[in-house]
């Protein structure tokens, strides 16, 4: 197997900053006057929450990157996504999608207007909060039906969607 195509987005993640650092600006300041208010208690536990969040936002999206790769088989042709977890120098594959069980490839917007959305199990490999040019391919093999959010270029979405209109044509 060979690589065919990859891609790594950039990301600037303003949003992801903002929200941390406003986590971390309450937290301390709750902490701060909790010696002056009634109820010291519930004002560090307020601050320990927001903490928390703030550094759980640091790992989720400030410290992870994803790749996507379109791998070729022998024939030089597409059949498998995979996805490569990021952190730092550790690289690690947290998903491979044969392209022949992708039953669909829908952006953020259509996803979010279609009525699957509440029940489907949904696995996200995107390093923003709310990415405006996400999209969810649908995934369905023998057992299991779910989506997969990723970012993607016009190259990888080409990719993809021609897989899976080749394997329409198949049918």
């Amino acid at each position: 197997m060979k690589k065919l195509y990859e891609f790594m987005p950039t990301v600037k993640r303003i949003r992801e900053k903002i929200v941390m650092s406003v986590c971390l600006l309450l937290s301390s300041l709750a902490y701060g006057v909790s010696n002056f208010l009634p109820y010291p208690v519930l004002y560090q536990l307020f601050a320990v929450i927001l903490l928390t969040v703030a550094v759980l936002m640091i790992v989720r999206y400030l410290l992870r990157d994803y790749v996507y790769a379109i791998h070729a088989d022998e024939n030089g042709e597409a059949f498998e996504l995979v996805i490569v977890e990021v952190v730092g120098k550790k690289q690690t594959v947290v998903c491979r999608v044969p392209l022949s069980d992708v039953k669909g490839m829908l952006p953020r917007a259509a996803f979010l207007r279609s009525e699957n959305r509440r029940q489907a199990e949904i696995y996200r490999y995107v390093s923003e909060m709310l990415p405006e040019n996400a999209f969810y391919l649908e995934i369905s093999n023998e057992d299991k039906r779910f989506y997969v959010e990723i970012l993607a270029d016009r190259t990888l979405e080409g990719l993809i969607s021609s897989r899976h209109e080749q394997d329409l044509t198949k049918i």
